[in-house]
């Protein structure tokens, strides 16, 4: 209808286009559910004129002038910044710039709010398979420092959306193992954030939605063909994935379509196929999922980049990661190398907080690490929580006793939980390991323990003739942990 309408459809598109839901929210006095619900029939109203104006651009005559209202939009001061994203990011579909002075009121707060409705568009195996397409487009012009951006934006705003994007992205070919590093990590914590997210996976199908087809040629290559229905479609339209397979056994090309008619598959799709001279056969889905898992997982292992079709259509037989298993790239059921990595990386930036529950993660799963037990000290330390990470550092201590710094660290907590006996004790401790002491810094690191350590001692034989430092040690941060205990005990009575 819009298009029969042309140029008429166009004020009341961009009328609803501009609409903001949030805002418009705000400004209802509080009226609770009715006042959501309004918002959220404005958003699907600005989805549907986003759709319909992308569909009348296809008019070139049509397109200049959307191509300039949305502009336009862009650079309006009244105008919200859902809108002014949602202009962008029509135009960027145009394969339109948006203008140089388009601003935003709040940048920080639009790019939560473009992660909140990237994280909305995720809502199914197609969608994740489209949005990772895109992403990896190379000319859509992403950066890495970009995409790992975006990443964290969208763990904030949505984890489980976030942990389905990094699935895709890890399964495909185009990341290099920098950015495939920094994914891992960003998974890890994912993970953590959203345990009750998974990737999208098999579902079977009933027959009448799905068909699947395959045929060998005479010089041993064979060919799958899978077609399904999508769902509601009036009048029906199909997805559908094409494979072709060399006679190795090796998937070498893919071609993947949506919205064909079932005339247009056989027109366009079979028809070319048995020209070739491939005579397609209705095979069993099962038959047909192992079929191209094995042909992918092939030619993975023979170091072959598989084909952006088959990223965008293995969907249709419900694959996502299978053709990895016995690879190299089979990905861990819980990536615990990365969990940590990631976890170090945060504290490193002052950022304690999003590392602790990662850590903490870390430790239940590996509890006779020791690096994990005193990244965990670290991070309590910098949270201010120098009892806690005492505990956390004397288990490291405990675990790897000829590891230097993990004393050093345990002595500064000690030191910031004012228990000076504990303190004392992991300087004498550090004073014995000293010599693996190889880490930038050990020079004053030593002067510090000799002089506290030093110290300590000739004031515990003043006051304590005849008792040795360590023995005063012991018994006065005995006395600190049972008094910290006796207080716990008083204020959970009261």
């Amino acid at each position: 209808m819009a298009a029969g309408l042309g140029a008429i459809a166009l004020p009341l598109c961009h009328r609803h286009f501009a609409a903001d839901g949030g805002a418009a929210a705000e400004g209802d006095g509080g009226g609770g559910a009715v006042a959501d619900g309004a918002a959220g029939e404005r958003e699907r109203r600005a989805a549907w004129a986003h759709a319909l104006l992308f569909h009348l651009a296809r008019d070139p005559d049509l397109k200049g002038r959307i191509v300039v209202e949305l502009e336009a939009l862009t650079q309006r001061a009244r105008a919200s910044d859902r809108s002014k994203l949602r202009a962008i990011a029509l135009l960027a579909e145009l394969g339109a710039e948006p203008p140089d002075d388009a601003s935003l009121a709040d940048p920080e707060s639009a790019r939560l709010r473009s992660s909140r409705d990237l994280a909305l568009c995720l809502g199914s195996p197609a969608d994740v398979a489209r949005a990772g397409d895109h992403l990896l487009d190379p000319d859509h012009g992403m950066s890495e420092r970009e995409l790992l951006d975006l990443f964290d934006d969208l763990i904030e705003a949505d984890p489980g959306a976030a942990l389905l994007l990094v699935e895709e992205l890890l399964v495909r070919d185009e990341i290099d193992d920098t950015c495939r590093h920094e994914l891992r990590q960003r998974r890890a914590a994912a993970r953590q954030l959203a345990p009750a997210a998974s990737p999208p996976r098999w579902r079977r199908r009933p027959s009448d939605a799905l068909s699947c087809r395959a045929a060998p040629h005479r010089d041993g290559r064979r060919v799958l063909l899978v077609c399904e229905r999508q769902p509601g479609s009036r009048p029906p339209r199909r997805r559908a994935l094409c494979a072709l397979v060399s006679p190795r056994g090796l998937l070498l090309d893919a071609h993947y379509a949506e919205d064909l008619t079932l005339d247009a598959v056989e027109s366009e799709l079979v028809a070319p196929l048995e020209r070739e001279g491939f005579a397609l056969a209705s095979v069993p889905l099962d038959t047909a999922r192992g079929f191209l898992i094995e042909a992918a997982r092939q030619a993975v292992r023979s170091g072959h980049a598989l084909p952006r079709p088959f990223y965008l259509g293995r969907h249709v037989l419900g694959l996502h990661d299978e053709h990895l298993e016995g690879t190299a790239r089979a990905p861990a059921a819980v990536d615990l190398a990365a969990l940590l990595d990631r976890a170090i990386g945060l504290v490193a930036r002052g950022e304690p907080a999003p590392a602790l529950p990662l850590l903490e993660r870390y430790v239940a799963d590996v509890p006779d690490d020791a690096e994990g037990h005193a990244q965990l000290g670290l991070c309590r330390l910098a949270m201010a929580d120098a009892a806690a990470a005492l505990d956390s550092l004397g288990r490291a201590t405990w675990l790897e006793p000829e590891q230097p710094l993990h004393h050093w660290n345990a002595a500064a907590a000690a030191h910031r939980a004012g228990r000076m006996g504990a303190c004392y004790l992991e300087l004498e401790a550090y004073r014995q390991t000293r010599e693996r002491d190889v880490a930038p810094g050990a020079e004053v690191r030593g002067a510090i323990a000799e002089r506290f350590a030093d110290e300590y001692a000739r004031l515990a034989v003043l006051e304590h003739p005849g008792a040795s430092p360590r023995a005063v040690a012991s018994a006065e941060d005995t006395r600190r942990r049972g008094g910290g205990r006796s207080r716990s005990r008083r204020r959970q009575r009261g």
